[in-house]
């Protein structure tokens, strides 16, 4: 405990004055989950100032009454009590644990007046590229960095690992994988700032080999404030992001299937027969992974 509370800002926390003094609401919601007081200590030991809270969904309750699914990623559904909250407190950013808190949701109120939900990988990239810029202010080579994502996540946080002159390394799906590389990594030398993958999980940082939305939130908050004194917004800076390392879209969803039977039957086409499309409209794919 010690440890986490102790060293994750000495290492990971770069502007602690600006964080006291920002004037930048935060809306926070645990998702009827552990998470609330574990992230609030997470604030404090940043500075920021403390994040309003959802408070019909701020205690654990395992029946999950005001959500459908209490999972963050199912996006407007699960945080409709969030925008809410945002709206009476004039919020433009609200951050969702899962009810475990280890993993970490994002959403901006846009110019418009609607909220934008950012996607695991947005996310990724938007901390790899934060948690890589004050690594090299610390006059840590680039040489020496390392991320580490898993296969079905965004290839952008690869091309920012390119042409920057960090090591990537890429893993199957799971933090099984992804931190067991992180630590390989580290026993030749390397420092991971960033290992995660697109279903919101992120772990900054070399102190904790695990997915963990209680410091993400802190680290994300920290950028943000930093991004909202410069006059800037998260979604424009992901969009100076975009220009500067390439535009890459994903989109992750699910299908339902009640029958198991089906289920058995596609996946056997899929391992067996091997029949995928070749192109997409105009564009070849690649590659199918």
């Amino acid at each position: 405990k010690a440890a986490y509370w102790g060293e994750r800002p000495k290492s990971l926390c770069h502007h602690a004055d600006d964080n006291a003094d920002s004037s930048l609401p935060i809306v926070y919601t645990a998702m009827h989950g552990v998470g609330a007081p574990y992230t609030a200590r997470s604030f404090q030991a940043f500075k920021l100032k403390p994040f309003f809270s959802v408070a019909e969904q701020n205690d654990p309750d395992p029946s999950f009454p005001t959500v459908a699914y209490p999972n963050p990623e199912e996006g407007k559904g699960a945080l409709e009590l969030s925008f809410s909250k945002a709206s009476s407190v004039k919020s433009p950013l609200v951050l969702a644990n899962d009810p475990d808190a280890d993993r970490l949701a994002v959403a901006e109120l846009q110019e418009g007046g609607k909220w934008k939900i950012f996607s695991g990988n947005e996310i990724g990239m938007l901390l790899a590229h934060w948690l890589y810029r004050k690594a090299v202010e610390k006059g840590k080579s680039p040489s020496k960095l390392a991320i580490v994502a898993s296969t079905v996540s965004s290839k952008m946080t690869r091309a920012l690992a390119l042409k920057e002159g960090m090591r990537f390394e890429e893993t199957l799906t799971g933090f099984k994988w992804i931190c067991n590389k992180k630590f390989d990594l580290q026993q030749e030398g390397y420092e991971v700032i960033l290992a995660f993958e697109e279903s919101i999980g992120f772990c900054c940082g070399d102190l904790v080999n695990d997915k963990d939305g209680v410091c993400a939130a802190a680290v994300f908050a920290e950028m943000s404030v930093q991004l909202y004194k410069a006059g800037m917004t998260v979604s424009k800076h992901l969009d100076f992001l975009y220009e500067s390392y390439g535009h890459f879209i994903s989109r992750q969803g699910y299908v339902l299937v009640p029958n198991p039977k089906l289920t058995v039957e596609i996946f056997d086409k899929i391992r067996n027969d091997r029949h995928y499309p070749t192109s997409v409209g105009p564009y070849k794919i690649s590659q199918v992974s």
